[in-house]
């Protein structure tokens, strides 16, 4: 399983790299942490 949502967040940040660079974007703007991706 863990396994499993590693390989999703890749597929997502790969796929959706500008939705990633907006939600680091809002991330900064709202004080939330997206380290974690």
């Amino acid at each position: 399983m863990q396994k499993a949502n590693k390989d999703r967040w890749t597929i997502l940040f790969v796929t959706h790299s500008d939705s990633y660079i907006l939600a680091q974007y809002l991330a900064q703007e709202n004080h939330i942490s997206f380290t974690k991706y």
